[in-house]
C-alpha cells in the first residue's frame, strides 16, 4: 500500500491505520524536535501534539508537497508556537556565525556517540536542524527547503558551516551518523499508544 492510499483509507474512517504514520515518522520527528529544542523533556508531548494535530488537518492535505514535509512543518509550528512562550529559548539561542567550544567531555565516562551527540547539540539552532535533518536523518535537499522555507543556498550554506564546526573539533567523516539521537523504544511506544487512545476518543 502506498502513502497516499494509506492516507486514504484514514480519511475514510479508518483511524486504526493512522499507526503507521506513526511509527513511520515518530524517529524523524523525534530528532528534529531535538534539533530545534536541545531539550528532551518536552518532545514527547510535542510528537504527541504534532500526530494528533495531523490526524485532524488530514483532509486538508492536498498531496502537493510530500507528505514527510507537510507533517514536519506541523511539527515545526509547534515546536514555534512553544519556543517563543519559553524562557529558555531566549537566553541562549546562539549567534549562528560564532565558533563555541564544546564542554570537556571524557570518553571513557559516557563513550564517543555521547560526546558527537553533545557536539551536534553544541551547533547553532539554525545550523544544527540542518545539520541532523541531512546528515542524521538523511532527509533530501528537497525536503529540508520545503520543511524550513528557506532557498537550496542557504540549506548548503548552512551544512558546510555545521560540518566545519565539527570537523575542527572531532572527526567525523567516518562515523555512522544515522545511529545518533536514536528515540528510545519505550518513549516511543507510549508516544503510539497515547496516540492512538486520543483518536479512539475523535467521532
Amino acid at each position: 500500500m502506498t502513502e497516499h492510499e494509506l492516507i486514504n483509507k484514514i480519511r475514510s474512517g479508518e483511524k486504526k491505520l493512522f499507526g503507521l504514520i506513526i511509527q513511520k515518522y515518530n524517529q524523524r520527528l523525534f530528532r528534529i524536535t531535538r534539533s530545534v529544542t536541545r531539550h528532551d523533556a518536552d518532545v514527547d508531548d510535542i510528537l504527541k501534539e504534532t500526530f494528533l494535530k495531523a490526524f485532524l488537518r488530514l483532509p486538508q492535505y492536498k498531496g502537493d508537497i510530500d507528505f514527510s514535509v507537510w507533517l514536519t512543518k506541523i511539527l515545526l509550528n509547534i515546536i514555534s508556537v512553544r519556543l517563543n512562550k519559553s524562557s529558555w529559548f531566549n537566553k541562549d539561542f546562539f549567534n549562528a556565525f560564532r565558533k563555541r567550544s564544546i564542554p570537556d567531555i571524557s570518553v571513557s565516562d559516557i563513550g564517543f556517540k555521547a560526546i558527537l551527540e553533545k557536539a551536534v547539540d553544541g551547533l547553532p539552532r539554525t545550523l544544527r536542524t540542518v545539520y541532523v535533518m541531512i546528515e542524521v536523518e538523511r532527509a533530501t535537499l528537497e525536503e529540508v527547503t520545503l520543511s524550513l522555507e528557506i532557498s537550496e543556498m542557504e540549506v548548503n550554506d548552512r551544512l558546510i558551516r555545521a560540518k566545519a564546526f565539527l570537523n575542527d573539533n572531532l572527526c567525523i567523516d567516518c562515523l555512522n551518523l544515522p545511529d545518533l539521537f536514536i528515540y528510545p523504544t519505550d518513549r516511543s511506544e507510549i508516544v503510539y499508544s497515547e496516540v492512538m487512545e486520543m483518536l479512539d476518543m475523535i467521532r
